[in-house]
C-alpha cells in the first residue's frame, strides 16, 4: 500500500510540474521580446531585441512592428552609428524587408528567423547577400 501512494504522489507531482513548467514558459514575456513564445515565434508583432557581438563593439537591432520601425545600433569603440528604418514590409519567419535611403542612393536589408517559428536567432542579409547572425538580448 505504501509503494502505491508513494507511485501516486510523485506521478501527481511530476504531471504538475510539467504543467506549470510548459505554461509558465508560454505565457511569459522572452526576455528578448514583448511577447510571449508562442506570439514571438509568429514573428509579426510586438518588439524583439538581438545583438551581434563585432569584436571591440556590439551591433544592436531593435524591431518594433508596434511602431513600424527597425532600430539599428552599435555600442562601443566609440562608435555612433543609429538608424531608424521603416518596416517595408513581411515578417521575420519569411523576410522583413527594410530599406535605407541616403539622398538617392537606397539599398533594403532583409531579417529573418534562422529557423521558421524558432525567435532565438536573427539572421540580417545584407545588399550584397551576406549575412549575420544575431542573439536575444538579455
Amino acid at each position: 500500500m505504501q509503494k502505491w501512494v508513494i507511485a501516486l504522489v510523485l506521478t501527481l507531482c511530476i504531471t504538475f510540474t510539467v504543467t506549470c513548467c510548459y505554461a509558465t514558459s508560454n505565457t511569459t514575456a522572452v526576455s528578448y521580446s514583448t511577447n510571449d513564445l508562442k506570439t514571438a515565434k509568429q514573428g509579426n508583432s510586438g518588439v524583439f531585441s538581438y545583438k551581434s557581438a563585432a569584436g571591440t563593439y556590439d551591433i544592436y537591432y531593435i524591431i518594433d512592428f508596434n511602431e513600424g520601425y527597425v532600430y539599428y545600433f552599435a555600442d562601443g569603440n566609440d562608435n555612433s552609428i543609429c538608424d531608424r528604418i521603416k518596416i517595408d514590409s513581411g515578417d521575420l519567419n519569411s523576410v522583413l524587408i527594410i530599406t535605407y535611403h541616403d539622398g538617392k542612393d537606397e539599398w533594403s536589408y532583409g531579417l529573418h528567423y534562422n529557423w521558421r517559428n524558432q525567435p532565438d536567432h536573427l539572421i540580417v542579409q545584407d545588399e550584397d547577400g551576406f549575412e549575420y547572425d544575431f542573439s536575444p538580448t538579455n
